[in-house]
């Protein structure tokens, strides 16, 4: 086994822009160090009541796990509560080249360059947590062995906070609704868009954005009161030479990007609004 990277304590906070809200993200409280089965992770982390995971762009909560065992994983993902959905969303594996074969030459003497196989060791993982309702809850989960035995099992504790709502758009309606009454998330996946600026404020753009099968972001430029279809799923992998991350959110997201000018000023800004769908798959 490699010699592991120690991981320091681990305190995540992104800036979500909803809706001009200014919300900063969920982070995790406490960092517990368990040397003797070789997992670190957050044992405290607080959500905001409504608002789905959407890893860099605010709202949810995340716990992050280290493990330093080659070929440990994390299973079992239970919450306390129906009011409670926790689920993996993201795998992080550590990628490293090691040598299976010596220097060696052929029979007339020429060199043979040693060949290298690519590897993975130590692990990071994301649980994610949606609160229906404010409360405290509690996430278990297990670390199993790469023979499939528990080597553990661990406890996180889930606090909730409710989130502060500010607008400066006048309304904004998907599939006929108010797109603040759409609590928590979605079942139509098509629908259409409609957007009223505050007085004084020029609309100027609105934009679609989802997640593609490459984890890049797919841009589509829509005009005002027209249908729109949201993500059904928001699962890729990101592979490089180093390692390799798998994801598979819990709400797949639809971004709601509108840009507008200031008629005063003529100054040109952004706003976002999300919207959510559950991924049953």
């Amino acid at each position: 086994m490699r010699t592991k990277i120690k991981i320091q304590s681990l305190m995540i906070a992104v800036l979500a822009i909803v809706a001009v809200i200014g919300m900063p993200r969920s982070a995790a409280a406490e960092y517990v160090q368990d040397s003797a089965n070789g997992v670190n992770y957050d044992d405290i982390m607080y959500c905001q009541v409504g608002n789905a995971e959407r890893y860099y762009c605010g709202g949810g909560a995340h716990s992050y796990i280290y493990l330093q065992n080659d070929g440990d994983t994390v299973q079992n993902v239970k919450a306390s509560s129906s009011n409670l959905i926790a689920k993996v969303t993201e795998r992080r594996y550590n990628k490293y080249k090691e040598r299976v074969s010596g220097y060696t030459y052929d029979d007339n003497g020429n060199y043979i360059p040693p060949k290298y196989e690519i590897k993975t060791d130590y692990s990071s993982i994301y649980i994610s947590c949606f609160a229906k309702k404010k409360g405290s809850y509690k996430v278990t989960f297990d670390v199993v062995k790469a023979d499939g035995t528990v080597r553990c099992t661990k406890t996180i504790k889930v606090k909730t906070t409710y989130p502060e709502t500010k607008s400066p758009v006048k309304k904004i309606t998907y599939a006929g609704k108010n797109i603040y009454d759409i609590y928590p998330y979605t079942k139509t996946t098509s629908g259409k868009l409609s957007v009223t600026m505050n007085k004084g404020f020029k609309l100027k753009k609105i934009e679609v954005i989802t997640t593609g099968k490459d984890g890049k972001s797919v841009i589509k430029t829509v005009k005002n009161n027209k249908t729109i279809k949201l993500a059904k799923q928001e699962k890729y992998t990101s592979d490089n030479y180093s390692s390799k991350s798998e994801y598979n959110r819990l709400f797949p997201c639809t971004d709601i990007r509108i840009t507008y000018v200031e008629k005063k000023t003529g100054d040109e800004s952004e706003t976002y609004y999300y919207l959510y769908t559950m991924n049953r798959k």
